[in-house]
C-alpha cells in the first residue's frame, strides 16, 4: 500500500514540479549574484562559502523536484494510454472521479475501480524498479513536505481524512525555498 500512495502522491504533486523548478532556479541566481543577506534592521555580509552552501542546497532540492518529476512521467510512458490518461485526468489535473470518467467516457464506478488498478499497477512497477518505502523516503529526502504530503495520502487512506490542497503545500514550500533569498 505504501508504494500505492507514493505513486498517488507523485502524480498529485506533478503539477506542480515545473513551477517549484522555476521558483528554485531564480532562487539560485539571486543567491548566485549577491553575498548579502537583507533584512529590516540590518543587511549582512555572507561568506563565500555560505553562499556556497546555499547554492548548493537549492541545487540539491531541483535535482530531487527533477528527479521525482522523471520518475513520474516514466510510471505514466509505462502504462497503457488509458491508464495514463486516467491518472493525468484524475490526478494531475485534479478532475473528480464524475468528470475524470465523464472524460473517459466510462461510468464513475469504473472510474473507482480504475483507480484503484491503475495505482496498484503503479506501486508494482515501483517494486520492480528497487523501489520501497524506505527508498522513496531517501529518495525525497530533502524535500520533507513530499513526505508530508505522502503522509496526509497515507492518513486519508487510513481515515478518510480530509485532502491537503495542492496550493497550500505549494505556499509552504516556496516559503522553505525563500529564506535562502537575500
Amino acid at each position: 500500500m505504501e508504494l500505492k500512495i507514493w505513486a498517488k502522491s507523485f502524480f498529485s504533486i506533478y503539477r506542480c514540479l515545473n513551477s517549484l523548478i522555476k521558483s528554485l532556479d531564480g532562487y539560485i541566481d539571486i543567491r548566485a549574484s549577491t553575498c548579502f543577506y537583507s533584512t529590516l534592521s540590518r543587511l549582512t555580509l555572507c561568506g563565500t562559502e555560505k553562499v556556497f552552501n546555499d547554492i548548493t542546497t537549492l541545487i540539491n532540492k531541483k535535482i530531487t523536484l527533477l528527479n521525482v518529476k522523471m520518475l513520474t512521467e516514466k510510471l505514466l510512458s509505462s502504462l497503457p494510454e488509458n491508464s495514463a490518461r486516467f491518472l493525468v485526468l484524475k490526478y494531475i489535473d485534479g478532475y473528480t472521479f464524475e468528470k475524470t470518467a465523464q472524460s473517459l467516457e466510462i461510468s464513475t464506478r469504473t472510474a473507482m475501480r480504475w483507480n484503484i488498478s491503475v495505482l496498484n499497477k503503479c506501486a508494482d512497477l515501483l517494486r520492480a524498479w528497487g523501489y520501497s518505502h524506505k527508498k522513496m523516503i531517501d529518495f525525497v529526502d530533502n524535500e520533507k513536505w513530499i513526505v508530508e504530503f505522502y503522509n496526509n495520502l497515507l492518513q486519508e487512506e487510513n481515515h478518510h481524512a480530509k485532502k491537503v490542497a495542492v496550493i497550500l503545500i505549494l505556499n509552504e514550500v516556496q516559503k522553505e525555498y525563500r529564506k535562502y533569498m537575500v
